[in-house]
C-alpha cells in the first residue's frame, strides 16, 4: 500500500523473526517490481525502532495495546519535536494513548474503523497522500478521493 501511495522507504518492524523471514520472502519480489523503492524489515521490538529523519508516517494495524503501545507512542511524540508524525491507525483500540501525548485526530473512515493522527511542527507538515479510500477529514472539509490530508 505504501508503494502505491508513492512512498519511496518502507520499513516494517516485527518481533516475531519467523514472520519478519516470511515478510523478507515477499519483498523479495517488491524489489524486483520496484527496485526504485528501499524496502526492508528490522526484527526488533517496536519500542526499540529509531526512525529515519525527516517527515514519518506511522501504519498500525492494532499490533499491540497496554504499556507496549503506551512506549512506542512516547517514542513517536519525541520524535515529533523534530519531524511531522502522521499515525495510520486501523482498528484503534488505543486511541486515546494519541490523544493524551499530543497527537491530533485529522482524518478517520467513516466507520471509525481507521483514524489518521498527526504531531510535530506544524510549519513542516507535507501533503500525505492516502491510500484510495474515502477518509472524513476532521478538519473544515473532506478531502478529495484518495488523499487524507491537505495543509
Amino acid at each position: 500500500m505504501g508503494i502505491l501511495a508513492g512512498f519511496r522507504q518502507l520499513i516494517g518492524v516485527e518481533v516475531s523473526q519467523d514472520l519478519a523471514t516470511l515478510a523478507e520472502r515477499n519483498l523479495q519480489t517488491l524489489r524486483l517490481r520496484h527496485p526504485e523503492v528501499c524496502l526492508e524489515i528490522q526484527t526488533m521490538d517496536a519500542v526499540r525502532f529509531q526512525p529515519p529523519e525527516g517527515p514519518l508516517v506511522v501504519f498500525l494495524y492494532n499490533p499491540f495495546v497496554g504499556l507496549t503501545l503506551e512506549r512506542v507512542v512516547q517514542r513517536l511524540a519525541h520524535y515529533a519535536t523534530r519531524s511531522p508524525v502522521y499515525v495510520v491507525y486501523i482498528n484503534p483500540r488505543g486511541r486515546s494513548a494519541f490523544l493524551d501525548h499530543g497527537f491530533r485526530q485529522c482524518a478517520a473512515w467513516p466507520d471509525s474503523q481507521a483514524l489518521v493522527f498527526e504531531s510535530g511542527p506544524a510549519s513542516e507538515a507535507s501533503q500525505f497522500r492516502g491510500l484510495g479510500h474515502p477518509f472524513t477529514s476532521t478538519r473544515s472539509s473532506a478531502p478529495e478521493q484518495g488523499q487524507i490530508l491537505r495543509e
